[in-house]
């Protein structure tokens, strides 16, 4: 839940996580659909797919704790086997996260990029560097102790050099250039504008939506049908719209590299159809304000300033 997504927003999901699903095995039980549904507003629903097929996998075949074995299941890469083996196990492992990476890419100065060998070169010192601390003081305690000190001290923009228990011996902080590490060849990414159209086609009280096939933006969840008003012209998965409809206040979103403005327009279904052509091969339902399915995030925003009421 942590990767890529705020404390705050775990926090006000995590407990009502566990009441649904308190064990792996309730987990395996369920369907990905309904697991996508508990995962909403956390984003990146892949981590949900990818969490459904790791607890299939442990309750058919058992945990490890061999680093390499746990990679193999579903899910799990890297960062997240050596996490389980320190923290999970308390063996000597380092979890490579970014804060782990600038606490100790300052603390040594090293060279190697964050997107190009880092990880790796981090990894390594713990059978070297740090293989003597590590049995000292315990994997566990000394993960979360880098982990901490780069999430409060050595901050990403402005550390806190003065207050740091590791100043004396930061190599980055006695030179004084800590905020040059790690470093990064990345740029960041251009974000591209996209206007987009989404109707509203209500019947009985019930919401039309569509199905979003696999490898389109949020892939299996259910979406207001869409139009595109401008934009990026290699972007497929959207029709584009070809009639003049007066736009009102819109809403803005961000997904991937597109800053979106969304507005919306009411229509009949038949009338969308007749403009849409795209929509009748796509998987449509009306459903229940009070019961929709894992309906993307936008689709929310948008049903709610609206002024429709869901749960």
């Amino acid at each position: 839940m942590l990767q890529q997504t705020t404390v705050g927003t775990v926090l006000n999901r995590y407990n009502d996580f566990f009441v649904m699903y308190p064990d792996l095995e309730s987990l395996a039980q369920t369907s990905e659909s309904e697991l996508r549904k508990a995962w909403q507003g956390l984003g990146y629903y892949r981590r949900a797919a990818n969490l459904f097929k790791a607890a299939k996998h442990i309750v058919e075949f058992g945990f490890s704790e061999d680093e390499e074995e746990l990679k193999a299941i579903p899910g799990i890469g890297p960062y997240t086997a050596s996490a389980l083996i320190a923290i999970g196990h308390d063996l000597p492992a380092l979890a490579v996260d970014g804060n782990l990476k600038r606490v100790i890419s300052r603390l040594f100065r090293l060279s190697t990029p964050y997107e190009k060998g880092l990880d790796q070169e981090i990894r390594n010192m713990s059978k070297k560097e740090f293989a003597r601390i590590l049995k000292e003081i315990g994997p566990r305690v000394f993960n979360e102790a880098l982990m901490d000190l780069g999430r409060s001290i050595c901050r990403v923009r402005k550390p806190l050099c003065q207050e740091c228990p590791l100043s004396k011996i930061c190599q980055a902080s006695q030179v004084g250039d800590a905020v040059s590490f790690p470093v990064r060849l990345k740029k960041k990414t251009k974000l591209h504008s996209l206007a987009l159209l989404r109707f509203i086609c209500l019947h009985k009280n019930q919401i039309l939506l569509y199905k979003k096939c696999k490898g389109e933006w949020l892939e299996d969840q259910w979406e207001l049908p869409t139009a595109m008003i401008k934009g990026d012209e290699s972007l497929t998965q959207y029709p584009k719209l070809t009639i003049e409809i007066p736009l009102h206040e819109c809403l803005r979103t961000n997904i991937t590299k597109y800053k979106i403005d969304n507005y919306s327009e009411s229509r009949k279904k038949t009338e969308l159809l007749n403009d849409l052509p795209f929509y009748k091969k796509r998987e449509l339902a009306y459903f229940s304000l009070q019961d929709l399915p894992h309906t993307s995030t936008a689709s929310l925003k948008i049903l709610k300033k609206l002024g429709h009421e869901f749960s």
